[in-house]
């Protein structure tokens, strides 16, 4: 079962484009504004009513949230005992830092990140969320031997500069963005 809850117009967004295709699942779009703490407990609950074992993804959510709205959302899924696991996006300090440094806000200005803990995994533990595993995107693109889809002058720079680098400096470069699976702690 695949519940997929977004904003109306995305969902409707979703549902013109994808029109004529059959999910491979039993599958179910809600509309909803997870910002919206009431709405999003009322349906965290009845979700939670119905189900014994739930993952949580909240892929390109949670950087466009304030702290204190992912740490509510945080609070609301872990005081449902049904939900195990929850997958949200992951940025390294070092990416804030590049963000603000080469003026990406400029050109994010319609949907700029608003979460920038200055300890990430210290923020989830304080609301109750444990690392079960960390999967980086550059690590993962190596291993499955997809390089990530970057113009080739970004591809030949990012190259020179990991020869350049030290090996310390390197493995940051590898841990820049990802994904965190997590479980109650």
């Amino acid at each position: 079962r695949w519940l997929e809850a977004d904003y109306p117009h995305v969902i409707e967004l979703k549902e013109s484009r994808l029109l004529g295709e059959t999910p491979r699942c039993r599958l179910e779009r809600v509309r909803l504004d997870l910002a919206d703490a009431d709405a999003r407990r009322i349906f965290l609950a009845a979700v939670a009513a119905q189900s014994k074992n739930i993952l949580v993804l909240t892929e390109a959510v949670t950087p466009y949230l304030p702290e204190d709205t992912v740490a509510s959302l945080g609070a609301d899924l872990r005081s449902n005992e049904s939900i195990r696991y929850w997958v949200a996006d992951y940025f390294s300090a070092a990416s804030y830092r590049y963000r603000r440094r080469s003026d990406m806000g400029r050109a994010m200005k319609n949907a700029p990140f608003l979460f920038e803990p200055k300890d990430y995994f210290g923020f989830f533990a304080q609301i109750g969320w444990k690392p079960k595993e960390v999967r980086y995107f550059a690590i993962e693109g190596e291993r499955l031997r997809r390089p990530p889809p970057f113009p080739l002058t970004i591809r030949l720079v990012t190259r020179v500069l990991g020869l350049l680098a030290s090996a310390e400096r390197r493995r940051e470069m590898k841990q820049y963005a990802g994904f965190v699976l997590f479980e109650p702690a």
